[in-house]
This record gives C-alpha cells, sequence and structure tokens, in this order.
C-alpha cells in the first residue's frame, strides 16, 4: 500500500508541476500551443513597378513585408535601384557580404543606429541574411517598416544563394 501512495503523490506531482508550467506560460506570452506561421507576399519582376510608385494608397500597400528571388534581387542590385541592408551581426558582414550593402543587425537594433538615420525613408531598400532558413531579414524589414520605411524588400535567397550564384561580394579584414 506505501508503494502505491507513493505513485499516487509522484503523479500529482508531476500533474501540477505540468499544469503550473502550462499556465506560467500562457500568461508569459512564451508560448504557443497553435503556431500562426505568417505567409509573405511574393514580389515579381512584373509588380515590382506597381511597388515603386509613390502614390499614398501604393505607399500603405507597401508597409508589409514582400519578399524577393535571386533574379529580382540581382536586377535592382545592378541598376543600382535598391540599396542592400545585411541583417546578420557584424562580425558575418565583416566576413563577408553583398557589395555596397550597409549593415544594421537585426538583434542590436533599436531604432537609434546611426546609420539609420542616413537612410532616406523613400528610397528602395533589400534586406537579406544567410539564406531562406534565417528569419533575420524579416524580423529587421518588420522593424524598419515600423520606423515608416515604406519601401522595403526582403530577398529570400541571402548571402548563401547570392555567393552561390557568384554575384559581387566583399570580403572584410575578418577573412
Amino acid at each position: 500500500m506505501f508503494k502505491n501512495i507513493r505513485w499516487q503523490i509522484v503523479l500529482l506531482v508531476i500533474i501540477i508541476s505540468f499544469a503550473i508550467g502550462i499556465l506560467f506560460n500562457l500568461m508569459s506570452g512564451r508560448m504557443d500551443f497553435i503556431r500562426i506561421e505568417k505567409v509573405y507576399e511574393t514580389l515579381s519582376a512584373d509588380s515590382l513597378n506597381q511597388f515603386v510608385t509613390k502614390d499614398e494608397q501604393t505607399i500603405a500597400e507597401n508597409a508589409k513585408v514582400k519578399l524577393i528571388d535571386i533574379e529580382l534581387a540581382f536586377k535592382l542590385y545592378e541598376s543600382n535601384e535598391a540599396l542592400f541592408i545585411d541583417a546578420r551581426d557584424e562580425n558575418e558582414f565583416e566576413f563577408f557580404h553583398i557589395k555596397g550593402a550597409v549593415s544594421i543587425p537585426e538583434y542590436s537594433f533599436e531604432g537609434q543606429d546611426d546609420i539609420l538615420n542616413k537612410l532616406d525613408k523613400s528610397k528602395l531598400y533589400v534586406v537579406y541574411c544567410d539564406g531562406a532558413d534565417c528569419g533575420t531579414s524579416i524580423r529587421l524589414a518588420e522593424k524598419l517598416i515600423n520606423y515608416k520605411f515604406d519601401r522595403l524588400l526582403v530577398f529570400e535567397g541571402g548571402i548563401d544563394e547570392w555567393e552561390s550564384a557568384g554575384y559581387p561580394i566583399e570580403f572584410g579584414d575578418n577573412q
């Protein structure tokens, strides 16, 4: 009988601990029982002209993260229509980055960055990070949209796809 009581107490402690953990995480907002995945629109070369226009309705529609593929990213790069923003940390940027890109690390972004004050919010920017599995560029783009950057695109393939395609990159001092 003593063994049965012991297992009941252990089981009760486990159930109570589990319930407290779930309640704590639900109240703190750290845990989602239903994962809500955001779906982002992918911009094609055909819809780029509409994206770049400056009328008020289009600006409001543009205030959402839009993805682009490597062909459109390179087209924007070659034509100098957009400035590329590297969302990775400084060490990764220093190792190598898309030629001409500026570094605004997402992890330390506070909206007070010196480089941010130098950027024209009405220009076109392409934010990138490591690749499709990296959410850093999307998080930075969402933050920049909150700071009234109207024309932001996220290059989904990132530096990995850019380098694989043989497109221009720059190496820093840390190589």
